[in-house]
């Protein structure tokens, strides 16, 4: 099956997964427009703005673009004047984007270079992510011996679009760039306006020149794309003999009906065989560790016949193209031809086929070229290019008033060093961000600047964050009066304490009705203090000490104190009665199923409709069993009963949850479960898909969790790389889930308790920076947006259990910070929470053991081997050990709130991140020998 050029226009079939598409090639046309309107070149660290003589390529200085990051300079690469300088960001944030100007709805071609050249002598080169506003689309590792690009397609969501270097947490790099050049792309490649309809990214792989020995790129091709040259030594095909290289310096035909415009010098060069035999092109080139399998690819193969002494019979072969149902075969022949397949005299023709679709697309993937039984010469082929198709992209970006509120924060308050949308890909260290279901866009809920050297006037601006639960400024040096912050109706918490703030306390305070924490105190308020903010007997209002010239009230203390650091000799007096509590757990945990079948016989009576639940997905039972093969493949268990793998018709991979018979809950508990799940939605928790309620089935269905939880890789038959589960990884582990847990105790309303924190229900996802925290099943909302906690039966794990909830009953939000605390000891000690096993040594109560080392000052007893082998930051570790031994103390009152612990883990993974990046801001290197038109960089 193919398409033919015909009447000015190309028109083509798709054949499943393959398409075809000959087309002829001309004279001048389109390769006289040699202009670069539209194109912005950034040499990345140039201090001016310049012209490359040899390309003629205009390239301006970054510092439009970006507002941080340090210069690094290189030599060795004397053909890329883009090579001499690059900058590289070794500040902890999460990400460093570049702003760059684009039309929305504009289709453009992003190609960023690396020049690594071991600029900063690291013993390892560096890893990172790259995005595109809210979407990963590649993982880079450098290269200190050539040059590197990565090049990507994608359409453009507003007039400005961020392209970002995200922090790999695995490899703790620097990222740096040397080169970014953006342009519109204008309709080349047949195909891709599909994908870019899907929302899909298209990643260009690799571009090759057969028969070509150097680099090529403008002003040889008008769109400045890189082809790299392929001798007769070529990895890339397979023969049983010799290939040989064919050139011509004459023009190729081009009568302007190709859509993919392959420049001149790449169709004048080729790789033949001379006689007939068979051909093999491999999919990944033999490029060295190249294993990657593109689950959609797009290639397309380029042929011009250069043998001045051929005809129209000389050179004919099929072309075999691998697909799911089996291989599907071309006729090819590159010989001459006219619309209606009539043999033209000299100068030579070109024809390009286009095959889409390719599933599965890999090292294991191989097209095949065999001449045909007429063939005097064998194959022949001119050039290749190979591109990768992402997963739909996720264009869930932050509100744009959020967006424009945050960037002028940034300017006021001097953060301009953090760059990029304030919520994807990953957050800003200081946001947190919720998903709207509404509008499908993200808002800003909690922003904690505590300790950040502020200094100057609030900003108005935070008054634009109209969904802003939290807002933390404590801790700086930050001068005036408060601004008009009435505006936000949602907010809960507002902390100032610690600053220099002076003028009056405003009225418009009193008018928060959500606010339920305003800590002002150690500042320089005066005048009354509004009589509303005293009479709120919701309100935890601290106001001293300090403020000396504030009238009226006297100090209302806090309801709960609690400090970010803990005296570890004294937890040693008291936490005696942890191990009495741990002992007792196992009682508790016995009992539990007693309680659970008493409860049962009750709600089976109850008859609660789950159909108008919103955002929750309502599956049959017949659909269930169809998209989990019958509950074929168990992956785990708990305290709700079996969990199942499935995959949805769409693809969507998710976990599903079967009540077993001996903890079914009733109708109405089952109902509360579902309504919670489908509200609840942030970055570090399990999302929730759907349910099932049908006779007496009971099921829930979320998203599938590749790597296991933190329990299965600490403890379990999960296999893990020791250095990749290092301490870096595993504090961004509890960073990530202590900031889920912060979520739902202070992003919903009413908040919720999660009841049964621990190991087990902290799931690492393939994205080492982004873990979430599982099963709500046992999840308990508070009865109000005011209550510090609720009465119940006592549920829970053995060794995660909070003595103060066991002997009271009261279940309350610091229940949830004792099992965190124990989930950050397994974390450091690779230690389970009780261990029976008397050779253990940890055996007994691990937050007793730990707490008996802690007090004598041995850390460095109680890190688990790994932990110790990856050289941890000694301050970091001790802050994290703090932070963990305040989390367990047998009192709630002592412990801190699950803010608190997010600030203080920020904190540690900050010393962890700055103790392996003491770079100087000037570098350079000397004599690199490679050079990078005389290698084969990847385009992954």
């Amino acid at each position: 099956m193919m398409g033919f050029g015909g009447g000015g226009a190309v028109t083509w079939i798709k054949v499943v997964v393959a398409v075809l598409v000959i087309v002829e090639y001309g004279g001048s046309g389109a390769w006289g427009q040699n202009s670069q309107q539209g194109w912005l070149n950034i040499d990345c660290g140039a201090e001016v703005d310049y012209k490359d003589g040899g390309t003629g390529i205009n390239w301006v200085s970054d510092a439009p673009y970006i507002t941080n990051g340090k210069v690094g300079t290189i030599t060795g690469y004397s053909s890329f004047p883009e090579a001499k300088t690059l900058r590289y960001f070794d500040q902890p944030q999460g990400k460093n984007c570049y702003k760059l100007p684009v039309i929305s709805n504009g289709v453009y071609m992003l190609r960023a270079t690396f020049f690594y050249a071991a600029y900063d002598n690291a013993p390892n080169p560096p890893t990172f992510q790259l995005a595109i506003d809210g979407t990963v689309y590649d993982t880079f590792t450098a290269d200190a011996t050539i040059g590197q690009w990565r090049e990507v397609f994608f359409v453009a969501q507003s007039n400005v679009t961020f392209f970002c270097l995200v922090r790999d947490p695995t490899f703790n790099s620097v990222p740096f760039i040397s080169a970014i050049t953006l342009k519109p792309y204008t309709g080349k490649y047949l195909g891709f306006n599909a994908y870019f309809a899907d929302k899909r990214l298209i990643r260009t792989v690799q571009r090759v020149n057969f028969g070509g020995n150097n680099l090529i790129r403008y002003p040889d091709d008008p769109f400045d794309r890189y082809w790299f040259g392929q001798g007769t030594n070529t990895s890339y095909l397979q023969t049983a003999t010799p290939l040989k290289v064919l050139n011509t310096t004459l023009p190729i035909v081009n009568t302007e009906k190709n859509a993919f415009y392959v420049p001149w010098p790449v169709l004048q060069d080729g790789l033949q065989l001379p006689a007939p035999g068979n051909m093999t092109l491999l999919a990944n080139g033999g490029t060295e560790g190249d294993s990657d399998v593109y689950s959609l690819a797009e290639i397309c193969l380029h042929f011009a016949e250069l043998d001045e002494t051929a005809n129209i019979t000389s050179r004919g072969f099929d072309i075999t193209v691998p697909r799911p149902g089996g291989p599907q075969v071309f006729y090819e022949n590159a010989f001459n031809y006219t619309d209606n397949f009539t043999p033209i005299p000299m100068p030579f023709t070109a024809n390009t086929w286009y095959f889409w679709d390719l599933i599965d697309f890999g090292p294991s993937s191989a097209i095949t070229f065999s001449p045909s039984p007429n063939a005097v010469r064998g194959p022949i082929i001119n050039g290749m290019e190979l591109f990768a198709i992402t997963e739909p992209a996720d264009l869930t970006l932050t509100t744009s008033g959020n967006a424009l509120a945050l960037e002028a924060i940034k300017v006021d308050m001097k953060l301009t060093a953090w760059t990029g949308d304030p919520c994807v890909p990953v957050p800003h260290n200081w946001v947190n961000c919720t998903l709207n279901t509404k509008t499908q866009q993200l808002e800003v809920t909690v922003v904690d600047l505590s300790g950040y050297n502020l200094s100057g006037t609030i900003s108005p601006s935070f008054a634009k964050l109209d969904g802003l639960i939290s807002l933390s400024l404590a801790n700086n040096a930050l001068t005036g009066p408060l601004p008009d912050l009435s505006t936000i109706t949602t907010l809960k918490s507002l902390r100032l304490e610690n600053n220099a703030l002076t003028g009056p306390l405003p009225n418009w305070l009193t008018s928060l009705k959500s606010l339920t924490k305003l800590s002002v105190q150690n500042n320089n308020f005066s005048g009354e203090i509004p009589s509303g903010l005293l009479a709120a007997n919701y309100l935890q209002f601290t106001y001293q000490p300090g403020n000396p010239d504030l009238i009226g009230g006297t100090s209302k203390p806090s309801s709960s104190k609690s400090s970010s650091k803990v005296g570890i000799i004294v937890g040693a007096i008291v936490g005696g009665l942890v191990g009495l509590g741990a002992l007792v757990a196992l009682v508790v945990c016995c009992c539990m199923c007693i309680s659970r079948a008493n409860a049962r016989k009750t709600a089976k009576s109850q008859g609660v409709s789950l159909s108008e639940i919103a955002g929750a997905k309502a599956f049959s039972f017949a659909q269930i069993a169809a998209f989990t093969n019958n509950f074929k493949r168990k992956i785990g268990s708990g305290g709700f009963g079996p969990v199942y793998y499935g995959r949805l018709p769409g693809g969507q991979e998710v976990a599903v949850k079967v009540a077993d018979s001996s903890s079914h809950q009733g109708a109405a508990e089952f109902h509360n479960e579902v309504e919670l799940m489908s509200r609840v939605h942030h970055r570090n928790l399990v999302p929730f898909v759907g349910y099932c309620q049908e006779g007496a089935n009971q099921i829930l269905v979320y998203e599938f969790i590749d790597l296991g939880s933190l329990q299965d890789n600490l403890f379990g038959t999960s296999s893990r790389n020791a250095e990749a589960f290092n301490w870096n990884r595993r504090l961004n582990i509890a960073v990530n889930a202590a900031q889920g847990l912060e979520y739902l105790h202070t992003g919903c309303v009413p908040g919720i308790i999660h009841r049964d924190v621990k190991s087990s229900n902290i799931l690492l996802t393939s994205k080492p920076e982004v873990a979430k925290v599982a099963d709500f099943g046992l999840s308990k909302l508070t009865s109000d947006e005011n209550a510090t906690h609720v009465s119940t039966l006592v549920k829970g794990t053995a060794g995660y259990l909070d003595p103060e909830y066991f002997q009271t009953n009261f279940l309350t939000f610091k229940s949830d910070i004792y099992s965190f605390g124990v989930v950050l000891l397994e974390l450091m000690t690779g230690q389970p929470p009780i261990n029976t096993s008397p050779s253990s040594r940890s055996a007994g109560s691990l937050v007793e053991w730990v707490r008996q080392n802690l007090s004598a000052g041995d850390i460095d007893k109680i890190l688990d081997p790994t932990v110790k082998a990856s050289k941890p930051n000694m301050d970091g570790l001790w802050k994290v050990a703090e932070v963990a031994m305040i989390c367990a103390e047998p009192k709630g009152v002592h412990r801190p709130t699950m803010s608190e612990v997010v600030q203080e883990l920020r904190a540690a993974l900050a010393l962890e991140v700055g103790s392996t990046e003491d770079n100087p801001s000037e570098v350079s290197s000397n004599d690199v020998s490679a050079i990078f038109s005389g290698s084969m960089p990847t385009g992954r």
